[in-house]
């Protein structure tokens, strides 16, 4: 869940902001962003899985937390990613807006991967991501009761700071594990108040995710995969993230969340002509905020530029393909036969036919002696 700064009403925001404001305090909170669909877009959170598909990617996530609440986050996010020629290489770039009340951030990252393949059935991949982040503070929507306090902040205050993330993973056949962290360099931006002369730090906070999922396929056309995700984040108890996934044929696909003393959600999708992916969670509180009626809504939109190659029509196209193929060397092999065999059969016959000739004119011979 990421946690608000100063989510009650204005008024209370702004003497909150000014006491922390008046103190020059550090702020720590969850700053990073929930996603529902993560599973379609896995480097989200690990940047060890930028590439991981094999073919290029482009995806869209739209996310609006908690409708009609007051200062509540709306998330934008889009990614790019490709694996190289190189199929041990991945990178990935990603454009990120979000904003929760008062604060503000947009950032860009760019990612790369490495694949090692330990044996046949087992992978290690290594991820890292350098990000330039742009922070704000909102102090226009800080609103006072005194409008016409000459100390009231108009503005909108603006910091750029470089941050990294890392990431490992992985796979043991179905299997996957991961471990990823962000905003490693934990680096503090000071935004400044220059008509009281104060400043307020706001420091990035390390955050820690590890992920486990495990791929059941009870039929041809089905897979069931139950997903966790756990969040950690300094001074701040560990969050879990718990999914069931049904698929049936990688084309349509149904998702429940549940997050424990938080909420639930369902996320359902399909994916059109082997390159569209479309995917939409709901998802509902099961705290207070459940009085306000309030919902979190996720929109994901991807394309997925598959080689013809890379189809599964085409994959199973050239399946067919090579079993016909296949099937007529056998018969060309088979009528190389016969006629080797006839071959063979009509040269014992001249032989014969010869042989025949041949007692026929003795016969004929030792009719005109007697």
């Amino acid at each position: 869940m990421q946690l608000a700064i100063f989510t009650r009403s204005y008024a209370k925001i702004c003497c909150l902001f000014l006491f922390i404001y008046s103190f020059s305090s550090i702020l720590f909170a969850q700053q990073t962003t929930l996603y529902s669909q993560y599973f379609l877009n896995q480097y989200l959170y690990n940047p060890a899985l930028v590439g991981y598909s094999g073919v290029p990617n482009a995806f869209f996530l739209y996310r609006k937390q908690w409708v009609g609440v007051n200062g509540a986050p709306e998330t934008q996010v889009f990614t790019l990613d490709t694996k190289l020629n190189n199929e041990n290489i991945g990178l990935g770039l990603t454009f990120f807006n979000d904003v929760t009340n008062i604060i503000g951030r947009t950032s860009g990252a760019l990612t790369g991967s490495y694949k090692i393949d330990l044996t046949p059935h087992q992978q290690l991949r290594f991820g890292l991501s350098f990000l330039a982040i742009q922070n704000r503070i909102f102090f226009d929507r800080i609103q006072a009761d005194d409008i016409s306090d000459p100390t009231l902040l108009s503005a909108v205050d603006q910091r750029t700071v470089f941050e990294g993330n890392a990431g490992l993973h992985y796979t043991l056949k179905k299997l996957h594990v991961g471990f990823a962290s962000e905003q490693l360099f934990q680096n503090t931006v000071r935004h400044n108040n220059e008509a009281l002369f104060q400043s307020l730090d706001y420091t990035f906070v390390r955050h820690y995710y590890t992920t486990l999922d495990y791929t059941f396929t009870p039929s041809p056309h089905v897979d069931i995969k139950p997903m966790v995700l756990l969040r950690t984040v300094q001074g701040l108890p560990s969050q879990a993230d718990l999914n069931l996934m049904v698929n049936y044929k990688q084309l349509v696909w149904l998702n429940m969340n549940y997050r424990p003393k938080i909420g639930a959600g369902l996320s359902v999708g399909t994916q059109l002509a082997e390159q569209f992916v479309f995917g939409y969670t709901y998802e509902f509180p099961t705290t207070d905020l459940s009085i306000l009626g309030s919902s979190t809504h996720e929109f994901v939109l991807g394309l997925r530029l598959r080689k013809s190659s890379d189809s599964p029509i085409a994959r199973e196209k050239g399946g067919s393909i090579k079993s016909l193929e296949k099937q007529t060397a056998i018969q060309y092999e088979k009528i190389d036969a016969l006629k080797q065999e006839n071959e063979l059969v009509s040269g014992q016959l001249n032989e014969t036919q010869s042989q025949l000739a041949a007692q026929n004119e003795e016969l004929r011979l030792l009719r005109e002696i007697v």
